[in-house]
């Protein structure tokens, strides 16, 4: 999945913690409480 600016942006937060992936080992982490934190994917 191509990771865009507005795709980013307009993540909204869930009932629980969602992950939204690249494809290049990197994962966009967003809490219930709505914050943003850039992860890497280590599992590779």
């Amino acid at each position: 999945m191509k990771l865009t600016c507005p795709l980013l942006l307009n993540a909204k937060p869930q009932d629980k913690p969602d992950k939204i992936r690249d494809r290049d080992s990197m994962y966009l982490r967003v809490s219930v409480s709505g914050s943003k934190v850039w992860n890497p994917d280590t599992r590779r």
